[in-house]
């Protein structure tokens, strides 16, 4: 009989090792195996391979429990003194004049939101820059600890919490710019609990020292998920923003299949690779529309092609359990590459689906139909009548098709964001809660003049007049988030109307301003500021960014494409 070697094992006819990490040794590791090739087909050599590489491996093991470690506390305790040194550095600015003033804090905000920007990417990705690691570096070393023997888990974190202090120093600056004898008040609440000021701030939960394995408590999966969902809907994960209504749906709908899959009450030490790669399968080929109560294990295949899920919705699906097994990863619960399980690719565009600009005759056929030159009532807005009510739909499709913004930027303003009494007149596009798609969305949007010969001075100031802290369409009735709301409308009235092209849609206005600042000559640079784009070139990152008024003096040489007849319908409806 033959004696069986430990940690030996065959891979087809090759042999390889494979050693089980102890316990207590997981969470400081990031791993709980270590495996690797002997490259050898011949046991005898296996044998001899595994038997040393055993014995180096547990001296390495008896060195790595005498190493220092971080407890969460300590992270949190050395984030918080950074950010106070950050917030030492800062001198405030002595204008001469009230314009050197006004330029500082344009161009704190300029840099402030391209760095916040940069640093949001760190976070997302957990790919963390070389200014990041060596920060973290010399924070440790002046509390003499080497990071080459801090562990890659509490490592992690710490990087995590060098960004997160970076982010809320920015926020820091453009507050100082614009008053700096007001009392700053911390968004990001890690560092709530330095502010003397605000002794009710919410603490955030740290495991005693002695409990900092989370392994060793053996969580289950389904209070992780009960944890992840509630910490995105109140705080958020990436920048401390909430968490929007369709992030909430669409985690609360991927989570509990996942959950149920791998067993709500199981530890999460029990989840593998092919529990991902088999969830992840299942989203991609279940049909488009299945009963709420329909279990996993239930999950019927489709045929690709007819009834199947668009690619794009189990993409987003799977993205957000990705996302959910990161954040186990980051603390500490599961190893580092149940994280890293290939997602969902994202499918090609066809000719036939991407969207495109309107043409001539689809934008007249527009700005001409009944909910411009008259329809029989707020019910009925496409079918002909006396009626010309100038309601959220009406100024909606007015201004996707001058100003090129997403759906969701409109969806985003609020009544005070129109600045009708500034000299350049514009619309501010800012992230507050999470609302708009990048930092580069965040942009002022100089307004046609031909928009207030329409009537839309009157149509905000009522708006500012009676909900001032509402959004600017927020008397649309809806069902479910705003965004989607406005997009279901828009895009149903566009049917009804004869536009029945399913490639223009919402986003083929962003497409027509686009065009037509081309066809008018305008820099592309101007465009992309415009319509909130990201910069596409190296030097347009440089200097400061476009002004209001060089913005509408390329706005007015843009050509929107409405003749005479459509322009005297909008000219002549009544303003209310």
């Amino acid at each position: 009989m033959t004696r069986r070697i430990k940690y030996l094992s065959r891979r087809g006819q090759v042999y390889q090792i494979r050693i089980p990490i102890p316990k207590g040794l997981q969470n400081r590791i990031g791993r709980r195996e270590l495996r690797w090739s002997l490259y050898t087909k011949d046991k005898r050599t296996a044998e001899i391979r595994t038997w040393n590489a055993a014995v180096k491996f547990f001296d390495l093991c008896d060195s790595i429990r005498v190493m220092p470690q971080l407890t969460n506390m300590q992270i949190q305790k050395l984030v918080q003194q950074f950010f106070s040194e950050l917030k030492d550095t800062v001198q405030p600015m002595t204008a001469r004049s009230p314009i050197d003033a006004q330029h500082y804090r344009e161009q704190q905000e300029i840099l402030s939101d391209d760095a916040i920007g940069e640093w949001r990417t760190e976070l997302f990705t957990r790919s963390f820059s070389p200014a990041t690691r060596e920060s973290s570096k010399r924070l440790l070393e002046r509390t003499n600890k080497n990071s080459d023997l801090i562990t890659p888990v509490m490592l992690d974190r710490l990087h995590e919490g060098i960004v997160r202090a970076q982010i809320e120093f920015q926020n820091y600056v453009i507050q100082q710019s614009k008053d700096q004898f007001k009392e700053y008040e911390p968004i990001d609440p890690l560092f709530r609990l330095i502010s003397d000021k605000n002794p009710d701030s919410p603490k955030i939960e740290t495991p005693p020292a002695d409990a900092s394995n989370p392994l060793d408590v053996e969580r289950s999966i389904g209070s992780l998920a009960d944890e992840f969902i509630a910490r995105g809907i109140e705080l958020g994960f990436d920048d401390g923003t909430p968490w929007k209504a369709a992030s909430i749906s669409r985690y609360k709908r991927a989570l509990p299949w996942f959950v149920e899959y791998v067993g709500g009450s199981s530890s999460v030490a029990t989840v593998n690779k092919n529990h991902v790669k088999s969830i992840r399968d299942l989203i991609q080929a279940r049909p488009k529309s299945l009963p709420s109560n329909t279990s996993i294990h239930d999950f019927p295949t489709a045929e690709p092609g007819l009834n199947r899920v668009s690619s794009t919705t189990a993409r987003n699906e799977f993205a957000a359990i990705q996302k959910f097994l990161r954040w186990c990863s980051s603390e500490g619960h599961i190893a580092h590459e149940l994280a890293n399980v290939t997602g969902i690719p994202k499918a090609k565009v066809t000719e036939t689906k991407k969207k495109r600009p309107m043409d001539l005759a689809e934008i007249n056929r527009l700005f001409s139909s009944p909910l411009f030159a008259g329809n029989r009532s707020a019910k009925f807005p496409h079918r002909e009548g006396p009626l010309i009510s100038k309601s959220e739909m009406y100024w909606a499709f007015l201004l996707l098709h001058f100003t090129g913004a997403r759906v969701s930027d409109l969806a985003a303003l609020r009544s005070t964001d129109v600045m009708l009494d500034h000299s350049v007149p514009h619309l501010q596009f800012r992230m507050r809660y999470g609302e708009l798609k990048e930092a580069a969305s965040e942009r002022d949007t100089p307004i046609h003049p031909d928009l207030f010969q329409f009537g839309l001075s009157q149509f905000v100031q009522k708006r500012q007049q009676n909900q001032p802290d509402d959004f600017l369409f927020g008397k649309w009735k809806r069902e479910q988030d705003l965004r989607e709301t406005m997009v279901t409308k828009l895009i149903r009235y566009l049917r009804r109307i004869g536009i029945t092209d399913r490639r223009v849609g919402t986003h083929s206005f962003r497409h027509g301003v686009i065009s037509a600042f081309r066809n008018s000559g305008c820099h592309e640079a101007t465009a992309e500021r415009f319509v909130g784009h990201k910069v596409s070139t190296v030097h347009a990152n440089y200097g400061t960014q476009l002004s209001l008024e060089a913005q509408l003096k390329a706005l007015k040489k843009v050509d929107f494409l409405l003749n005479d007849e459509t322009r005297d319908i909008l000219m002549k409806a009544p303003t209310f």
